[in-house]
């Protein structure tokens, strides 16, 4: 079901869309073996391309939540999709099905 956007809304997220693909405000790149890369998730506007693993080339990504004291307030919606990523994450390695759930108590 769709929701409709308010008066502008629907321009404005076109006019965002394009204007962070533009090449002059892009950075493209490949990482090589070895290399990192780190952002901040609310400074840095950041995507990425798809990735298909090939015979030479296997995607690795690790997801890292770094807690600054007396860091930038953040939002408790990002504390609490950190603990539903923790909890899905546990629940894979316990070998859980979908239906199945840690609590949170659990993980602490």
């Amino acid at each position: 079901m769709k929701v409709p956007l308010p008066d502008g809304l629907s321009e404005g997220l076109d006019y965002f869309d394009e204007t962070a693909d533009r090449e002059d405000f892009a950075l493209r790149f490949m990482l090589e073996p070895g290399e990192i890369m780190l952002w901040h998730n609310f400074i840095c506007l950041h995507s990425r391309t798809e990735f298909k693993n090939s015979a030479t080339q296997k995607r690795l990504l690790l997801r890292l939540w770094m807690d600054v004291p007396e860091g930038r307030p953040v939002d408790p919606a990002v504390h609490e999709r950190a603990a539903a990523y923790k909890r899905s994450y546990a629940e894979k390695k316990a070998g859980l099905k979908n239906n199945e759930s840690i609590k949170n108590k659990e993980l602490q």
